[in-house]
């Protein structure tokens, strides 16, 4: 016998990529991401677009006008902006890469999406968001060092700033 039935409805949000937001200071203390300062909802493009021509983009890798002439190096007319979790494998499958998506909270990062890719064609970023207005916007950011990310911050006696790197392994 049912007494009682609860439905409750909620409209569905993936979490998704979109414009600028600045990074916490713990992070960007570290020096070990790029965060690129796009006002459209491209973000997971232009990280994509970094790390394939990373070694010609040495100078200002923030700013969005580095990225204008590689832009048609893909067809990303198929491609829906900004990128939810949910469609990143369309992505992977465009430029042929694997991408990882962490997320961070409370000074600890943590897999939100790791790909089935087990080569050295993998892209790291890193999800970052804010409630703004009462909406929730999210960023891609790429990660240029996953071991400095995920290490701790360390102060010595000497109130020197250390960081220890660790090993970090996305398949176990």
């Amino acid at each position: 016998r049912i007494i009682n039935v609860y439905v409750s409805i909620s409209k569905y949000s993936p979490l998704s990529g979109s414009s600028y937001l600045p990074l916490d200071k713990y992070i960007d203390n570290k020096k070990c991401c790029i965060n690129i300062k796009n006002e459209d909802n491209k973000c997971l493009m232009y990280c994509v677009l970094y790390h394939i021509h990373k070694n010609k983009i040495t100078k200002n890798a923030d700013r969005v006008s580095n990225y204008k002439s590689y832009l048609n190096d893909f067809d990303w007319s198929k491609i829906k902006f900004p990128v939810s979790l949910n469609d990143i494998c369309r992505v992977e499958e465009l430029i042929n890469y694997g991408i990882n998506v962490y997320g961070y909270e409370d000074k600890s990062v943590h897999p939100l999406r790791i790909t089935t890719r087990k080569d050295e064609r993998v892209i790291n970023l890193l999800l970052i968001g804010s409630l703004q207005k009462g909406n929730q916007i999210n960023h891609y950011v790429y990660i240029k060092k996953l071991d400095v990310l995920v290490s701790s911050n360390i102060r010595t006696e000497e109130g020197i700033h250390t960081n220890y790197s660790k090993y970090t392994c996305v398949n176990c």
